[in-house]
């Protein structure tokens, strides 16, 4: 299958060929960061980039990820693109079709033996297992995916290239060489639009009820709910299934599991995917178009990275909601929290106003109702 890249992509492989070159040059090695919003296609730069190493004479890549799951669905791309061009090997306690698998110093035999064929390796790994990979093997290359989630730089070698790619990058020695916010990508067409917003009432809510309400009354087909806890999740689908397609996906859920769960709500005129702490980096569901907060998800990295999962571009969706919801009691321990939302928010969306609005049950007077706009309009001022 030919492999395209967009015009804003090309540029992208530009700057990371010139900055590589420009290090070998130099006698250097490569530690570079591509700091680009979560759609943009980080993971179609890195194959295209992996492809690029090999015309340049590199032998040896690793490519790691936080968790099996967007390991599996990264090499998946790989074999989709170029099947014949590497050796492919997973280390790792997963593996699919075509690509086999060891968690051992058989790793070793195998690069040596594609290497007696002249022939170029690329090995799958996680952040758990990467510092045992480098017992067995020196990499040339190395890709971390979702790098805010690499912690070990006591493993940084000077004598490796790597490059790290994320949406919400962390602070580190690399430098950063590609930079895509999220104003830029939902102004170029590539992310749909999206609007933030907070249910207020006076009568307490369960979650059921939340998600009963957004089903019925927002402007949402699909929806993403972020629960805390595994009952809250589970009750949501054993509540309201039937109703609409609800499916509960937890973590003990395996990976094919997970992908039969969301291809049912996925199929549905109307569903709801209840999650508990799966929904962050590397889960691409264009077709969901709601999100609704049960938790406050906490680090501004797991609050983009969450929030970003609705923003994918789908035939027909125009644009993304996503929902906050508190009792009117509780609105300042909730406006405290929206602050620290929006602060976030504004580190990647930061050149225009955060859109807003306000949902509010028949047990909010006016009284209320005009306190909250108030609070909120100050709140999309942050800066």
């Amino acid at each position: 299958m030919a492999f395209e890249l967009r015009d804003y992509q090309k540029e992208d492989i530009e700057a990371i060929e010139d900055d590589f070159l420009e290090k070998i040059d130099n006698d250097k090695y490569q530690k570079a960061v591509v700091d680009s919003i979560m759609g943009t296609g980080k993971t179609n730069l890195m194959i295209y980039w992996s492809h690029m190493l090999a015309e340049h004479g590199l032998s040896l890549i690793v490519v790691v990820a936080p968790t099996l799951a967007i390991l599996t669905q990264t090499a998946e791309r790989y074999l989709k693109f170029y099947p014949e061009n590497f050796s492919y090997l997973f280390f790792a306690s997963s593996t699919i079709p075509g690509i086999k698998r060891t968690t051992s110093a058989d790793v070793s035999d195998f690069v040596n033996g594609v290497f007696d064929e002249d022939g170029k390796v690329i090995i799958f790994t996680t952040y758990i297992s990467f510092p045992n990979l480098l017992l067995f093997i020196k990499p040339e290359y190395v890709f971390f995916d979702e790098f805010h989630r690499f912690k070990d730089y006591n493993l940084i070698e000077d004598d490796i290239h790597y490059l790290g790619l994320s949406a919400t990058p962390p602070f580190s020695p690399f430098n950063t060489i590609v930079r895509r916010s999220l104003s830029w990508a939902i102004e170029s067409g590539i992310l749909c639009d999206y609007v933030l917003n907070l249910i207020v009432y006076e009568q307490e809510k369960t979650a059921v009820e939340l998600v009963d309400f957004l089903m019925r009354q927002g402007d949402c087909k699909k929806l993403l709910v972020i629960n805390r806890y595994q009952a809250v999740a589970t009750d949501i689908a054993e509540s309201l299934d039937g109703e609409y397609a609800v499916e509960a996906v937890i973590s003990k859920d395996s990976y094919t599991s997970r992908r039969t769960k969301e291809n049912r709500v996925e199929k549905a005129e109307k569903g709801v995917l209840s999650s508990v702490n799966i929904y962050k980096e590397g889960s691409d569901k264009p077709w969901l178009d709601g999100l609704l907060y049960t938790v406050k998800p906490g680090s501004h990295q797991n609050m983009i990275q969450s929030f970003g999962r609705v923003l994918r571009k789908h035939e027909g969706k125009e644009k993304a909601n996503v929902y906050f919801a508190c009792n009117v009691a509780k609105l300042q321990d909730m406006l405290k929290y929206l602050r620290k939302f929006v602060s976030a928010l504004k580190m990647y969306d930061n050149e225009r106003r955060i859109p807003f609005m306000i949902l509010a049950d028949n047990s909010v007077n006016d009284v209320q109702y005009q306190n909250v706009i108030q609070s909120i309009d100050d709140i999309v001022k942050v800066r």
